[in-house]
């Protein structure tokens, strides 16, 4: 079993996640109904655990086995989702598959950093059908390729520096909900960009005097729990 998952979970856009094809499962103990999946595309499985550890974020709970129509397994590990529904407390832990393989998948949950009741003796099975998509972005050799498709050469370009929207602070106290989403419709429309990286940082690097709070985690700029 290879420790290293090679099933690629491909981020566009957390937003957009759902967007992008992922079917959300309420999973239960026992082998639960799943739809078929579209090859590419995400399959998001969520459980709720019966405690809550300190730290949900240095204490991970949920970890799956997964093994695909090849039989070969491998790990992916879930995280913490708060109530599931944006709120920062609750129980709900969340993992997302992007087969990249036809045929029959299954999974089930294995031991994590701490043992959950709720969490443990999970399985389930899906199917993966072709969707067309041509699947992530990986490395072979020096170059890029689509992983059913052709080699790809990126072009990049500074997207978030349009007047009325922060600068590199997407995650940022001030920032709005609004400003979020025409930050995303930015990415996703200019020149058909189709990927938006961020990075995680207590202060943005962009404010002159580097004290533009960014804290995504619980808390705020006054009283952060880092």
């Amino acid at each position: 079993m290879r420790s290293s998952p090679v099933l690629r979970v491909l981020i566009a856009a957390v937003s957009s996640m759902l967007a992008l094809g992922a079917h959300a499962v309420a999973s239960s103990a026992g082998v639960p109904a799943s739809p078929p999946v579209g090859k590419h595309k995400t399959l998001e499985l969520v459980f709720t655990a019966a405690a809550a550890p300190g730290d949900p974020f240095d204490t991970y709970l949920l970890k799956i086995e997964v093994t695909d129509p090849a039989s070969e397994r491998f790990s992916v590990e879930g995280f913490y989702d708060g109530d599931g529904h944006g709120g920062q407390t609750g129980r709900v832990w969340k993992a997302r598959l992007c087969p990249y393989m036809k045929g029959t998948w299954r999974w089930k949950t294995v031991a994590a950093d701490a043992p959950d009741s709720g969490l443990a003796g999970h399985s389930g099975q899906f199917t993966c059908i072709e969707s067309g998509d041509l699947g992530g972005l990986v490395a072979q050799g020096r170059h890029f390729k689509l992983q059913d498709g052709d080699y790809f050469y990126p072009v990049g370009n500074f997207l978030d520096t349009a007047s009325g929207l922060p600068r590199w602070s997407y995650l940022g106290e001030e920032t709005t909900d609004a400003q979020r989403d025409a930050i995303l419709a930015r990415q996703r429309d200019f020149h058909d960009a189709n990927k938006y990286m961020f990075y995680m940082s207590n202060h943005s690097d962009a404010s002159p005097d580097f004290k533009e709070y960014v804290t995504p985690w619980v808390g705020d700029p006054t009283s952060s729990d880092k």
